[in-house]
């Protein structure tokens, strides 16, 4: 598969286009990564942004709060659709 992330312009959404081959007759599929976190969840707000693809078949999207904070979405095939979020700053901090 591929993954291609950014911020929407405009609206700061963080969105991934995708690909699979399993979609290869559907073409690319769109999703709001932002939409996909719990409204309570740490948000990244600006890049740069990074994106990792993790043995564990996760995939992780890396970057920073409005308060400067280092922030993580992150997604493994047993979530389904949903995506989490975390804080990275305040995890480092609190150990």
């Amino acid at each position: 598969g591929l993954n291609i992330v950014g911020l929407e312009e405009g609206t700061g959404d963080v969105k991934v286009y995708w690909w699979a081959p399993e979609r290869s007759q559907l073409g690319w599929a769109t999703t709001s990564l932002t939409a996909s976190t719990p409204l309570d969840s740490p948000r990244i707000s600006f890049g740069p942004l990074l994106g990792a693809a993790a043995p564990d078949r996760s995939l992780n999207v890396f970057g920073y709060a409005d308060d400067g904070s280092f922030v993580c979405y992150y997604w493994k095939p047993e979530f389904g659709g949903e995506w989490e979020s975390q804080n990275l700053t305040e995890i480092a901090i609190d150990r």
